[in-house]
């Protein structure tokens, strides 16, 4: 409905004064059809007018294409992967994604790592193998 404001669609959070939070509503049946809409990108530069951060949790970039398709709205990507639970060939999306030009400016975020795996004499720390150098941040991730 091209009449609701930014206004009309947001919600304060209950939990932090400074937050507002626009819910996605009800999958409609094509959505990537809508995100390729004038509208989309009206409704980012409206948002960017107002919001100093804006934040958009898409589906997984394998699942579905809202998350190549927002990429050329967005300042930055954050790709989100759980240490010991997400599978890391699910990874090469994202850099296959980036070589071929089809995502830009995505950031890897890695969660829930367990820090007892860190320092010396630990799972990961000093050992006796060869050093691999300043190898890029996939190469070391891929091997």
């Amino acid at each position: 409905d091209p009449s609701l404001t930014i206004k009309d669609l947001s919600h304060k959070s209950s939990k932090n004064d400074n937050l507002d939070i626009i819910l996605s509503g009800v999958i409609p049946p094509n959505p990537a059809e809508l995100l390729l809409q004038k509208r989309t990108t009206q409704f980012f530069e409206e948002l960017e007018e107002i919001y100093d951060y804006i934040i958009v949790d898409t589906a997984p970039s394998m699942l579905v294409t809202d998350t190549i398709l927002l990429n050329p709205l967005a300042d930055v990507m954050l790709y989100v992967a759980r240490a010991g639970y997400t599978d890391k060939r699910l990874l090469e999306f994202p850099k296959d994604a980036m070589e071929d030009g089809r995502l830009k400016n995505v950031n890897m975020v890695l969660n829930n790592v367990d820090l007892n795996h860190f320092g010396y004499g630990n799972k990961y720390g000093y050992s006796y193998t060869e050093d691999r150098g300043n190898d890029g941040f996939f190469k070391k991730l891929f091997g």
